[in-house]
């Protein structure tokens, strides 16, 4: 999907210094038109454009003073490349800051204000708005595709750059719009984030700024200019939804993400096709009519033909937990988002898994009332508490963990399940992700060995969406690769050994919940029958309901391991295999060889070469076997075996050289050749 810069317009955030602004001076290079920089350091930006327009001439570079999470701010950026140049070709939302001590001011710059620069680039280029379309690129990190201990929400908000451009990265998009979404991830490079990282580690944990500034001290580094010549290819060559690596001074790569029925631990793909053969005859009927009808339909059908085929184990259903191996004997939990769906089975597996209590958190008052009457009910009396919480208000949250220590003495397990899915994309992010993080970091205050605790278990709720793409809701799929992110770098071996606490993922699939039910609601406005095709996205996954999901989190509190990710679907629990960020990158073409043209297969190729290279076949043997000098022609000549290896006029093409005349010349044996 090639793209010619030449006469473009692009808006650049972030780029008065750094890497910001080597994309300007790289794309300019290349025949950029007009370039507006939009930055909050105002002293920057204005040198920015003087050195600019000296250098490429004058008008070429515009600067306007923007804070990024302010709408009516990023929006003027726009309305100023439009006045100024009269259009917007490119847009790159390159701001970003590093800053885990800060982390409600991180999300905002890198998730909120990410989104929100999507959309106006789309607002303003989208062919659908009239526009002639064009090439956003978000800026993620390395740090979107692993984990790292010194940073995890910093790496949580990369992740979700690269789940939300995977999922406007989709043909829906693109044929709408006309726009092409691109990911580029930089590595190491010698900015001022970089140099000064080790100031800038979340608070409260001993000498994680120093972990911090090791760890990214170990990466190989890079100047910017490396980062800004990468760009270039990613934007002319790039493919619509391609995820880019530049790092350690090397060319940039594009990386394959696995699919994420590759990702599980034990290999049953027998199942995910079973149960997608009965999604697809049920899962319409699911969503428009009666989802729990179908759901058990589908979920028995499943279980029978997975017992019988595949031999697995006692189906979930009909486990029961003996008292040597509840994993949640006499542990007291909190679980938010409680009242319903999953919040709610979850916290009755917890109490059938022999929970001394649970104390569950919602803002829906009258929802969680009545559920925990019901778990009492039957339970036993205040085995099940509530407390009324908003998970975004630090103060609400600080006040549910305080009350269920100071009531049962105890804190065990913190089940961070609170999550929406709204056509209010910015409440999307500040419930999945804010309130996740806070529930996350109140959890290790209240169980962690350093502050006094006995350690315990966070499960935090992402969803198969945090594994793979979905074009209906870019945003919430965004948030859910950012919960995957945070999870497996607080489940490293730093925190763990720190606080006794261990920290997890469950991924849901498609579930009954009210999350589900209403999809077609919760996608982006503006966007041409987006709701229709939100539920139709979602019929083709297999269903189940919410009781399984509760099911799966006492299955990873027995088995799990800290930093794992488990998925939950269809009626089973699997842990997934997160391959190492390495295994991204394609291996060189053919094997090493093929630098260049000419000198491509010079030395003679192994059988794993050829292997690799697919443009190794029987004629590339045979010329490689064939010396071009004229010495090594005569001697191959006085053998007719040699000469007799292909028939007919194939042999003539591979024995005779380029000089045929003068081989004629040399070789008296002429005529031989020729048979």
């Amino acid at each position: 999907m090639s793209y010619d810069i030449k006469g473009k317009i692009a808006l650049i955030t972030g780029g008065a210094a750094g890497i910001g602004y080597t994309y300007s001076v790289e794309l300019l290079k290349n025949g950029l038109a007009g370039v507006v920089i939009a930055d909050l350091n105002a002293d920057n930006g204005n040198q920015a454009i003087n050195t600019l327009n000296t250098e490429f001439g004058a008008n070429k570079a515009v600067f306007i003073k923007t804070d990024v999470t302010k709408f009516d701010q990023l929006e003027a950026a726009f309305k100023l490349a439009i006045s100024t140049f009269g259009t917007l070709d490119i847009v790159i939302n390159n701001a970003g800051i590093m800053n885990d001590a800060h982390w409600e001011l991180e999300i905002a710059i890198n998730c909120n204000a990410v989104a929100q620069g999507s959309l106006l680039g789309i607002k303003y280029m989208g062919k659908n708005n009239g526009g002639k379309g064009g090439v956003i690129v978000n800026i993620a990190s390395i740090l979107g595709l692993q984990e790292l201990a010194g940073c995890p929400i910093y790496v949580g908000t990369k992740h979700f750059v690269v789940g939300l451009d995977r999922s406007f990265g989709t043909p829906y998009y693109y044929n709408l719009t006309g726009i092409k979404f691109g990911t580029m991830c930089p590595g190491v490079t010698d900015t001022p984030l970089i140099s000064e990282a080790g100031k800038f580690a979340l608070q409260g944990y001993p000498d994680l700024g120093r972990v911090l500034a090791e760890e990214l001290g170990s990466l190989p580094k890079q100047p910017p200019e490396n980062v800004a010549k990468g760009l270039i290819t990613l934007i002319t060559k790039g493919e619509n939804g391609s995820v880019w690596v530049s790092e350690g001074g090397e060319p940039i790569y594009e990386v394959a993400i696995p699919e994420r029925q590759t990702l599980r631990k034990n290999n049953a793909d027998i199942k995910f096709k079973i149960v997608n053969v009965i999604s697809k005859n049920f899962c319409e009927m699911a969503l428009s009519t009666n989802f729990r009808r179908a759901n058990e339909f589908a979920a028995s059908v499943y279980r029978c033909f997975s017992n019988a085929a595949v031999c697995t184990s006692t189906p979930l259903l009909k486990r029961d937990y003996s008292e040597n191996t509840k994993p949640a004997q006499c542990k007291v939990a909190l679980v938010t988002g409680g009242a319903r769906g999953i919040g709610y089975h979850i916290s009755d597996s917890l109490l059938e898994a022999g929970a001394k209590a649970v104390v569950l958190g919602d803002i829906l008052v009258d929802d969680l009332e009545e559920a925990t009457c019901r778990l009492n009910e039957k339970y036993g009396e205040n085995r099940a508490l509530f407390q009324p919480c908003d998970v975004t208000k630090k103060e609400e949250m600080e006040k549910i963990f305080k009350c269920t220590a100071e009531k049962f003495g105890k804190l065990d397990i913190v089940v961070n399940n609170a999550g929406v899915a709204e056509s209010e994309w910015d409440k999307v992010i500040n419930i999945n992700t804010t309130g996740l993080v806070l529930g996350t970091i109140l959890g290790f205050q209240h169980m962690g060995a350093h502050k006094g605790g006995r350690g315990g278990y966070i499960i935090n709720v992402s969803s198969i969406l945090g594994l793979q793409p979905l074009f209906s809701m870019p945003v919430y799929s965004g948030t859910k690769w950012f919960v995957i992110g945070f999870t497996k770098s607080m489940g490293s071996e730093y925190f763990h050994n720190l606080s006794k606490v261990k920290v997890m993922a469950v991924c849901p699939g498609v579930t009954d919940t009210e999350i589900i039910k209403n999809a077609g609601k919760a996608t982006l406005p503006t966007f041409d029958k987006l709701d229709k095709e939100a539920a139709k996205s979602l019929a083709s996954l297999p269903p189940q309901g919410p009781e399984e999901v509760g099911r799966s989190v006492i299955e990873m509190l027995r088995d799990g391991e800290n930093g794992s990710v488990w998925v939950s679907e269809a009626c089973e629990t699997y842990k997934t295999v997160m391959p190492d960020r390495s295994t991204f990158k394609p291996p060189p073409p053919c094997g090493g060889h093929g630098k260049k043209k000419k000198d491509k297969h010079k030395k003679k190729a192994s059988p794993e070469d050829r292997k690799v290279c697919k443009n190794y076949d029987s004629k590339d043997q045979e010329k490689k076997a064939h010396s071009k000098n004229e010495d090594q022609c005569k001697k191959d000549h006085k053998h007719d075996d040699t000469c007799k290896k292909d028939d007919g006029k194939h042999q003539e093409k591979k024995v005779h050289s380029k000089d045929e005349d003068k081989c004629k010349k040399d070789h008296k044996h002429n005529e031989k050749c020729k048979t």
